[in-house]
This record gives C-alpha cells, structure tokens and sequence, in this order.
C-alpha cells in the first residue's frame, strides 16, 4: 500500500504541475494581450508577458524537481519510501 501511496502523491504533483505550467503561460498571454489593446502595442506586449508566462513555468517545474529530487533522497534510494533490507 505504501507504494501505491507514493505513486498516487507522484502523479497528484504531475498534475498539479501541468495546470500551473498552462496557467502561467494563459495569464501571461492574457495580461499581454490587454496591454497591447490599451498601449496599442500589438504583438509586443503579448510575446513578451507570454515569455514571462514561460519562466514562471520553467521555475515551477524546476521547483518541483528540486522537491522530487528533496523527497527521494528522504528514501532508501529505491524512490519507493519502502523499506528493502
């Protein structure tokens, strides 16, 4: 069961992680498109917040590797959280 467990928070952080990739990079092309309707600025404003929409993406995932990479070494190595001796 533990296992189970394990690979259920596994795929919960996965999950969690895809919504906030898309989410940064929608708000970022959003607050872009707005100010290139009320600055006139078309496309600039878009690519750039879309960019800055991207790197707040890139840290999450680079978070969550970091936490991944954190919980696995709290283990035996096995990544399981289970005790194999």
């Amino acid at each position: 069961m533990g296992k189970n467990q394990f690979s259920i928070g596994k795929a919960g952080r996965a999950a969690a992680i895809g919504t906030e990739i898309t989410t940064s990079v929608i708000i970022g092309a959003l607050i872009g498109y707005w100010l290139d309707e009320k600055l006139g600025t078309t496309p600039w404003m878009l690519l750039v917040w879309t960019g800055f929409g991207m790197v707040a993406a890139g840290r999450a995932v680079m978070r969550l590797n970091r936490e991944m990479t954190r919980s696995g070494d709290k283990t035996d190595g096995h990544g399981d959280g289970q005790d194999h001796h």
